[in-house]
């Protein structure tokens, strides 16, 4: 069901729960932390792994919930924010609940909370409601990814039995005290006293030794375990990917190529994400008197790619459309944006070897995430960038002058990209689109009436 399909009753809640956010770091939980204990503290007892970090939190998040799920355990799944429906923040088991299982359970909230339930952000209350949601459905265990920073952050009033940090880097660095240091120091907030913290590799600080020391000082109070080795993951419909894409290319070995069978089309970041996933997975089972699943390297390999899903929506998407391959990605700042695009350069570049190919970006950026140095990534990576605008946060055309082309809207955009299109496939020429730079160009892409084909990862839940 859409949001304009609801009856005013419902629709009223929904537009509460999703009410544009102002982008402000809290400084206090204990007002958030108060209205939860008036709920009765949902989740409580229930084993939790709270994922923070700067990139790399909504696919930890999606792995481990796989990985749990294979268990045969009832996996809550929490995540921010969606690409197009607030259904996508909240699963049972890889099942999304429904925009009226968000609504009741925003007026059952309402009616305990009363006056209080006004007091809290739109991020806050979607939290609140979510974990009500998810005890309400008796999960066996929830995965739940942090907002922003950590320390003070809604989904912090829970009691992990696991706490992640993915990585550490500059978004948000002005809210979160201005330095590398100081962002670790909050987002390390959710960790808890005698209970595991999984510190990713991008989190570690390598180049950065005040970085290094802060994580060796908690080693002292706090059972901190390293989030590294191999990882070799492999999403559904690899045979079908590797079909559209010349033999050379699938034989690529080495970091950020593929390996056929194994590794598959997946940057080294989400495979890193991997093997912290895998171990924040083995701290919570040891926790839950769990024997370790045989399964999990079989996982791993692809085997049990139908619950490749729980990788969220526009997170490493790969869209077939036509004779066109789009990579679909929401990595949003220098970290994440430029990481992806070189690697997405490096798949259209080795897949040039065999055929004449095209490597087109469409994105969007925000104008608080760095836009001129996301452009001048964007501009390396490929052949010709279509940068689009059209939203209130959008960086300003004057600041995107040195783009091949600004286009005001996502829709004169695809117009673009539909006549590159035709003239690659007149000139027989492999076209390659990279979509993303924003959670806007993927909201635009999949909302779009033009678009057409369908994600690589059949079975996808949304």
């Amino acid at each position: 069901m859409k949001y304009g399909e609801l009856e005013p009753y419902h629709a009223q809640m929904i537009a509460q729960l999703t009410a544009t956010l102002d982008g402000s770091l809290p400084k206090d939980l204990h007002r958030v932390k108060a209205r939860w204990r008036q709920l009765g503290s949902p989740l409580l007892g229930t084993p939790v792994v709270l994922v923070g970090g700067t990139n790399g939190k909504g696919t930890v998040c999606g792995l481990l919930a796989m990985m749990l799920r294979c268990h045969g355990l009832k996996v809550g799944l929490y995540t921010s924010p969606h690409v197009r429906c607030l259904t996508e923040r909240c699963q049972i088991s890889a099942h999304p609940l429904s925009l009226i299982d968000f609504s009741e359970a925003g007026y059952r909230v309402q009616a305990i909370l009363q006056h209080d339930f006004a007091s809290l952000s739109a991020f806050e209350l979607v939290t609140l409601v979510s974990f009500e949601l998810m005890a309400h459905h008796q999960v066996e265990v929830a995965v739940v990814e942090v907002g922003m920073g950590g320390e003070y952050d809604a989904t912090n009033v829970l009691e992990p039995w696991v706490s992640v940090i993915t990585s550490i880097g500059q978004d948000h660095m002005p809210e979160l005290g201005g330095s590398l240091l100081a962002v670790a120091a909050t987002k390390a907030g959710i960790r808890r006293p005698d209970r595991p913290l999984v510190i990713g590799q991008d989190a570690q600080g390598d180049g950065d030794d005040n970085l290094r020391l802060f994580w060796q000082q908690l080693e002292h109070h706090h059972k901190v375990l390293v989030g590294d080795g191999p990882s070799k993951l492999a999403p559904p419909g690899w045979n079908e990917l590797l079909s559209w894409l010349p033999s050379h290319v699938r034989q690529l070995g080495g970091a950020g190529g593929l390996v056929a069978g194994s590794a598959g089309l997946l940057p080294p970041a989400v495979r890193r994400n991997d093997a912290t996933a895998q171990q924040a997975y083995h701290a919570l089972i040891s926790q839950m008197k769990l024997s370790p699943w045989r399964g999990v390297e079989w996982l791993a390999l692809g085997g049990a790619a139908s619950a490749w899903p729980y990788v969220l929506l526009g997170r490493g998407q790969w869209w077939l459309a036509d004779s066109t391959i789009y990579y679909l990605d929401t990595a949003h700042n220098p970290q994440a944006f430029g990481a992806s695009v070189a690697w997405f350069a490096q798949i259209a570049r080795a897949a040039a070897q065999q055929r004449a190919c095209s490597v087109l970006g469409v994105v969007h950026f925000r104008r608080d995430k760095q836009p001129e140095v996301l452009l001048r990534q964007a501009m390396a990576a490929f052949h010709h960038t279509i940068v689009f605008g059209g939203e209130a946060y959008s960086a300003a055309a004057e600041l995107m002058s040195g783009a091949d082309e600004y286009q005001p809207s996502f829709t004169q955009a695809w117009q673009r990209v539909s006549g590159r299109r035709e003239r690659a496939a007149a000139q027989r020429q492999q076209l390659f689109v990279y979509v993303g730079g924003s959670f806007g160009a993927l909201r635009a892409f999949l909302a779009h009436e033009a678009v057409r084909g369908h994600p690589l990862h059949q079975g996808s839940l949304f």
